[in-house]
């Protein structure tokens, strides 16, 4: 017996019915919203800012809009640290152009890193297609050691299905 005729019974035969009196509803494509987290890593000549763009999330990401959770950047250079800065007119309702500019330095047992969280319900749709920047990435210390800079951005997004 074939795999097909099992799962669809021993004799599949075609049955008739009455229909209901009325067509049930169906929903629209791309009505269900989930959070899902995407990942990015970048290197960058030294003395270049490393830009995360919109467009730049992969093939798989879901739907056309996005609306951002929150985005975490790491730097991956050791003492060199991490300035990073989140474009929340991109990202937010806020109104304010002006970008949010973090630093950190990490710790001997931990990477430099910052989170940026947006306010749930202040999120902005973000078009996943565009090369609009939602965030950028620099050392917080210039070394002349260094010819290039490496970081990783992993952006949680809620995004249609």
């Amino acid at each position: 017996m074939s795999t097909a005729q099992i799962a669809t019974g021993g004799v599949p035969y075609v049955t008739t019915g009455k229909a209901p009196p009325n067509p049930r509803p169906v929903p629209v494509y791309r009505d269900t919203w989930v959070k899902r987290t995407y990942q990015v890593s970048k290197t960058v000549a030294t003395g270049t800012q490393a830009s995360l763009k919109a467009n730049e999330l992969g093939p798989t990401v879901a739907g056309d809009i996005g609306f951002v959770d929150k985005i975490t950047v790491w730097g991956l250079n050791p003492g060199s640290g991490l300035s990073a800065a989140l474009n929340q007119s991109t990202v937010t309702d806020s109104g304010l152009s002006d970008p949010i500019t973090v630093k950190d330095f990490g710790s001997a047992t931990s990477l430099p890193g910052v989170t940026f969280k947006v306010p749930l319900g202040h999120a902005k749709a973000v078009d996943l297609h565009d090369v609009t920047v939602l965030a950028t990435a620099d050392p917080a210390i210039t070394t002349a050691l260094l010819t290039n800079n490496s970081f990783v951005f992993q952006v949680t997004l809620w995004v249609s299905i």
